[in-house]
């Protein structure tokens, strides 16, 4: 009976979600990992479902943190059988990139912003990371298209090397934003 709840906790709070990928250095998604259906009528050959997501803790007066990830959802992400390709899934893994290139821009402008402006009320973080949150995420949803656009949805090999290149330089520009996790002094 204990050894039950114990994996029934292990499993509800500590055990990753098997429908998610965070985004890691390490980690290269493969066509595995593309379990969804794939919308025959839609014009691409894969789609992948990614989202910049964020999570707020406050673990003491006068802290907080704010978690943001890259995240790829298995379950929504699907590609044609006859298209797996290895062009196609670098490009596929690209984006996923692209979505961590913009993770880490959310994670400096938070910090700056707060190195800046100092002290802050709690209530007033949400507030203000919602407004450069939704700023970037404009940026993030315009680059994605940029890039399908440029690389002929990963048929263009010039561009497709280009860009790889391209995303390269800004994951190594913003290292120092790798990690996930952002602390802010709020006294």
């Amino acid at each position: 009976m204990i050894l039950n709840v114990l994996m029934l906790i292990f499993n509800l709070f500590l055990s990753p979600s098997e429908d998610k990928i965070e985004w890691s250095e390490n980690t290269q998604l493969t066509w595995e990992d593309f379990k969804g259906k794939p919308y025959n009528s839609y014009k691409h050959d894969a789609l992948s479902k990614l989202e910049i997501s964020y999570w707020f803790n406050v673990p003491r007066e006068g802290s907080a943190q704010v978690e943001i990830k890259a995240i790829f959802y298995k379950k929504s992400s699907w590609v044609k059988p006859k298209e797996k390709t290895e062009s196609l899934l670098s490009h596929e893994n690209l984006h996923f990139d692209i979505a961590e290139v913009f993770a880490r821009k959310v994670r400096k402008e938070i910090k700056a912003y707060y190195e800046k402006k100092g002290r802050s009320k709690a209530s007033k973080l949400n507030k203000k990371f919602s407004k450069i949150y939704n700023m970037l995420y404009d940026d993030y949803e315009k680059y994605q298209q940029l890039y399908d656009k440029e690389t002929a949805y990963s048929t263009n090999k010039k561009e497709q090397a280009r860009w790889k290149e391209k995303i390269k330089r800004e994951l190594i520009e913003l290292e120092e934003y790798a990690k996930s996790v952002v602390e802010i002094n709020l006294s």
